[in-house]
């Protein structure tokens, strides 16, 4: 069974678009900015936005429609969102009460051009479907129920028709409910699949390389990940299995770390918990759904809780970042460009730290982090910066 996490909720992140943050915010995209060599890599705190109690997950994008990154922050007993500034400060929007929320989900549900927002509320076992007004502002659309807490809701277009639709992973049942969007901020659900194992975090990207979206779950209980193979229609007909050698497996992210052109995945795995060592499973893609593990990982702080990709130092490979919930703090581990990475460096944000988000918050054109520190209430601003000259394009 799944241990429960410092905050005394069990939380998981997707790191399908959002849960697994590519740093170009594409969908499996491994496309990266221009390469810069000889570059340090260090993050300096901006600001820290107070949260209501316990926040639980952080998602970045525009909300208000000014081109300046802001930030949706799920928490125990509702939503905060803060307006960015574009200098790595915020303002706070008008706290939306409800009850507690695993993760939030950014698409344009409705086509009008505003981003919507999808919420996980596994209390009461419903998705719920905020409409934006474009100023930061939202209005409740639906509740969806399902028959079980939902872990995670997650976003992409899985049938190839333009509009956003939603998948919903639910550790307890085992499953993953796939629901097609009608375009108008409504949805219908055409499939539940049965994963069995413990799912929790999905990742989305082409895994086998026919050009249709698939989706990577990693499961806690049965150690796997499981790629549904889609069909471009909407449907996933198949699948393939690859086990993950570490224990117990706890997020997932995708891209292509060894540059061989097919999508690897890198999982984190708890080991036991509080106060141990957490570790990085890299697995490479074999361009069929399937992975070839890597014998070791690296070595990260205790409980790391979620993972992201980005390009931090800027070298032209991916680098990853953990959340470490026990001793607070985040580990970026940067890329060598084949698949294997240096020895992770440490960064302290706040306590239980749950979550980390990647953007671009003061508009330099290097990413940035913004890091959900539970039990502080709070949320903790790094801002990238590069020794060395590095340019800068700030505005």
């Amino acid at each position: 069974m799944k241990p429960t996490k410092l905050s005394g909720k069990r939380t998981g992140i997707s790191f399908a678009c959002l849960a697994a943050l590519v740093w170009s915010m594409g969908c499996g995209s491994t496309q990266l900015p221009p390469q810069r060599t000889g570059n340090v890599l260090s993050f300096i705190n901006s600001s820290n936005p107070a949260t209501n109690p316990q926040p639980i997950s952080v998602t970045s994008a525009d909300l208000n429609r000014d081109g300046i990154l802001d930030l949706a922050v799920p928490a125990d007993g509702g939503l905060n969102v803060f307006l960015g500034h574009g200098d790595g400060t915020f303002r706070a929007a008008p706290f939306i009460s409800m009850p507690q929320i695993n993760n939030a989900v950014v698409a344009d549900f409705n086509g009008d051009g505003k981003p919507d927002l999808a919420l996980s509320l596994p209390d009461v076992n419903e998705i719920e479907v905020l409409l934006g007004n474009g100023d930061g502002t939202f209005h409740a659309l639906r509740a969806m129920p399902f028959d079980c807490p939902n872990e995670v809701v997650s976003a992409g277009d899985l049938n190839g028709d333009g509009k956003a639709d939603l998948f919903v992973v639910m550790f307890g049942a085992g499953e993953v409910a796939v629901l097609l969007g009608n375009g108008d901020g409504t949805f219908s659900v055409t499939s539940t699949l049965s994963i069995g194992g413990g799912p929790e975090y999905v990742v989305v990207g082409d895994f086998n390389r026919d050009g249709k979206t698939d989706l990577a779950v990693e499961t806690y209980d049965a150690q796997t990940v499981t790629v549904l193979l889609g069909d471009g229609r909407g449907g996933f007909p198949s699948r393939v299995e690859t086990p993950i050698p570490g224990n117990e497996p706890n997020s997932i992210t995708a891209g292509d770390f060894n540059g061989d052109g097919i999508l690897d995945v890198a999982v984190t795995n708890l080991n036991g918990g509080v106060g141990e060592a957490g570790t990085v499973t890299m697995m490479s893609g074999n361009g069929d759904g399937t992975f070839t593990p890597l014998t070791s990982g690296p070595v990260v702080s205790s409980c790391p809780n979620s993972i992201a990709v980005a390009d931090f130092n800027q070298d032209g490979k991916l680098d990853l970042v953990t959340s470490n919930a026990y001793d607070g703090s985040i580990s970026v581990l940067l890329g060598n460009g084949d698949g294997t990475f240096a020895l992770p460096s440490s960064f302290p944000t706040g306590s239980n730290t749950l979550f980390a988000a990647v953007g671009d918050f003061n508009r330099d054109g290097l990413p940035d982090l913004a890091v959900a520190a539970g039990n502080d209430n709070k949320v903790t601003v790094l801002l990238a910066q590069l020794t060395d000259g590095t340019p800068s394009n700030r505005k």
